[in-house]
Order: structure tokens, then sequence, then C-alpha cells
């Protein structure tokens, strides 16, 4: 094969915009067309520059696990920097795999169980926060109580009187990013147009709170405890120079830990809410589980593996609407990728949202089926054909606690309500960095009978 530079087939685009109309308007459509049309590896643009989409197992764990170190992160991310920094999301190389180890720490089994009890608590008082026959934006309800546990983890503080300031501002900032990445748009970055302001609004409102409680754990040293703050604060290099986080890194990390530990977890849990008001039998089912398992206390961490359909459900929505579904790497060097040589500088993307809905490894993938997540069922599939946490040197590290927070509250929520969708239209998601209700998550609350 000739080694000049040769790309997937992909549509015919505008020859100075290329699919940029797209990527503003509908990208996650436009990526499932793609994949329809085109097959297994098909390429687009973002202006001159080519984005090959893959969607072939084994492709996907070429590019993330065996050949990760021969990308970096795509444009979207390295544009978060501004509210991200230099943490887990962004950061490249071997800075990456310092932080990475000092971030570990807090994710350990050990800790896991020791979160439980502070995901109990506020599932608790959401659950009892409830009315009988109120609508209720459950996706407000679940970015508060998330923001809450992770404010609890990260800081050993209850965040409920900044919950609405953090939840607004990651909003703000969400809404507005997707312009961030559009070529060009650098020159947008000290202009005062509604993004610029927007954007820096929002950082600035992020910022105040993190630093803050960073500032006042640096003065008084005796509110140390077990979480997140404290074991990141007391974190060294030990494979290199002994030296510890810097406030800066700090903030990057507890920021990323914001992002993915509240906003994920609260989009897959208002997710699984809508789905079970559609599927009333499937309702039942997880009601007659939790009764069982629990008789009418609270979930705990050794209660996990028996809530089963409770861990499916949870699954399901993660397939259906997977928070972090698009994800760009760039090419540092070219790259063989099947018959195809992609070259240097050019964006390979992979994207949960479009193998998730791939006809080959999900039987009626539009349909919601709980069941696919059994352990036999996930054995008989392809590995990379479900990952909504990523892979390789960078997997989400909290995946475990978004695993057992979901499960808890979703058990919890399960004991006493029921939600019921009153809208005459599916309800829409809107793309960012992840994938939320796009007008929140207005739902009927009825108590079990």
């Amino acid at each position: 094969m000739s080694k000049r530079a040769v790309l997937p087939p992909g549509p015919k685009e505008s020859p100075v915009f290329g699919s940029l109309k797209h990527y503003l308007n509908d990208l996650p459509y436009y990526l499932l067309r793609l994949s329809r049309e085109y097959g297994n590896l098909c390429t687009f643009h973002l202006g001159k520059t080519p984005v090959v989409l893959v969607n072939e197992p084994d492709l996907i764990e070429q590019i993330l696990v065996k050949d990760s170190r021969k990308f970096i992160k795509g444009r979207g991310l390295q544009r978060a920097k501004v509210l991200l920094g230099e943490g887990l999301f962004t950061s490249e190389g071997d800075f990456h795999l310092r932080q990475r180890k000092m971030c570990q720490k807090p994710f350990t089994k050990r800790c896991m169980v020791g979160y439980q009890p502070i995901m109990q608590e506020y599932a608790k008082e959401a659950v009892e926060k409830l009315t009988d026959g109120e609508e209720r934006d459950m996706l407000k309800d679940m970015m508060q109580l998330t923001l809450r546990v992770i404010g609890k983890a990260a800081f050993g503080l209850d965040l409920a009187e900044d919950a609405p300031t953090v939840g607004t501002a990651f909003t703000e900032f969400l809404e507005w990013f997707p312009i961030r990445v559009v070529p060009g748009s650098e020159l947008l970055d000290h202009i005062p147009v509604p993004s610029t302001k927007h954007i820096d609004h929002a950082v600035k409102e992020l910022n105040s709170v993190i630093l803050g409680i960073i500032q006042k754990r640096r003065e008084n040293p005796a509110t140390e405890g077990g979480d997140f703050l404290s074991i990141l604060m007391h974190a060294v290099d030990e494979e290199g120079d002994g030296s510890k986080m810097t406030d800066e890194q700090l903030r990057a990390e507890i920021m990323s830990m914001f992002l993915g530990g509240h906003e994920t977890t609260a989009n897959a849990l208002s997710w699984c809410y809508y789905l079970l008001s559609l599927h009333p039998h499937i309702r039942e089912r997880v009601q007659q589980e939790v009764d069982t398992v629990l008789e009418g206390r609270l979930p705990t961490a050794e209660d996990y593996p028996k809530l089963e359909l409770c861990q499916q459900i949870f699954a399901e929505a993660l397939r259906m609407y997977p928070p972090v579904w698009f994800m760009p790497r760039e090419a540092v060097e070219d790259y063989q990728l099947g018959e195809y040589l992609i070259p240097k500088g050019a964006t390979v993307a992979v994207s949960q949202l479009v193998t998730h809905y791939d006809h080959r490894f999900w039987q009626e993938p539009m349909a919601f089926w709980p069941e696919r997540h059994s352990k036999e069922a996930a054995h008989a599939r392809p590995k990379f054909s479900y990952f909504p946490f990523s892979a390789g040197e960078r997997f989400c590290l909290g995946e475990k606690f978004a695993w057992l927070e979901g499960v808890t509250v979703l058990a919890a929520m399960m004991q006493k309500w029921e939600f019921h969708y009153e809208g005459n239209r599916p309800i829409n998601y809107v793309a960012s960095l992840t994938l939320r209700p796009k007008h929140g998550m207005h739902l009927r609350v009825r108590a079990r009978k």
C-alpha cells in the first residue's frame, strides 16, 4: 500500500466549512446518519480538518487502549482547559500519568464503601423532598443531589447552599461551550461576544467556589478528613520528585471530579426515571426487586450486588443516553487504521452514542431493554460495543463511584415513588461535552400504591 495518506469515504460537504453546520446544529444525529450510510469508518470535515469516525470495536480498542499514546485529546477538551485546566480530562503524556496515579487514591474499594453512607443520606433527603402529585424537574433535583454527594466526598462539606450556583454555572458553560470548539473561535476568546461572556462568567463562578474551599482548607488543616481534597493535598509524586499538587492542580482535578461526578450521574438517573415512566412493566419489576432486597430500609454497599435489575436499568440508560458521547483524538503521527493511512494532525473520533445504537451489537437498539446488560448478554458482545466510561489509560476513575451512586439513588427512589411523563413528544437531548435532556426532565411524581 502507498504511504500517501488515504482517508475513508464520507459525505459531500462545503469546500470551506466542511460539516460545520451539522457540528453546530445536530452533531449526534449527523454521526448516526454517517455511520448508517458509510459503515464502520467514514470521514467528515470541520473546516479543513478531517475527522475520521470509527465504529468498529476492534479499532476502538486499538485507538483507546493499544495505541493511545499515538493520539492526544481532541480540540474540544483542549479548549475546555479554560474550565478544567490541566486536569485528568485534558492533560497529556507523563504529566497525565503522574496526576492519574495521585488521583487514584480516593477511588479505592475501601474509600468507595466509605462514600456510600453519603450517597444514602442525600438520597433519603431527595426522596423525602418529593410530594405526591407534583411535577418536578428531576434533572434539576438529581443535579443538586449528585452535587451535594460529590461536595461531601470531595470536601467534606454540604454544598446545599452552593448547589444552585454551581449547577447554573455548569449549565451555562455547557450551553455555550460548543462554539468554543469551532475552528478559529480563538479569535473570540477576548472579545465580549455572548459566548465569551457566558463562559467567562461560568468559569468565574465555579472557580470562586472551589478555590475558596481550597484556601479555607489551607488556612484550617484541622478540618481535614477522608475526603478527596484531603487525600489529594497529601498525595505525592512517588515515582518522580516527591512533589505535591499545587492549588491550581488541585483546582483542576477537583473541577474535573465535579463535572464527571455530578453531571454524568445526574443525567443518567434522570433518563432512568423517564425510561421507567414509559415502561411501567419494567418499573413494576424494579419495585419488586427493591422491596425484596431492601425490605423497607435504605440501600447499603452490601446490597449493591443484589440489586441486579437496578444495575441493568442504569446501564441501559447509559447505553441509550451516554453522558460522554463523543471522544475525538488528534493523531500525533501518520497512523494506520485498518486499510487507511490517517495523516498526522487529523482527528480520529469514537462515539459511544453511535456504537451503542449499532444493530450489529444491539437488537432493536432504540428499545429500552435492561436485560441486555445481564452478565451472559454482556459476555456475548464485543468488548468495545459498550464503553460509557471510556477505556485504557483514560478510563473514568470515578466509574465505580458513579455505579454505586446511581444504583443507590435509583433504588431509594423506587421504594417510594414512581414517575410519569405527560408530554406529547419524546424528550430530546442537547449535546455539549455531555448529553443531557434538552429542557430538563419534567415528570409527574406519584406515590407508590
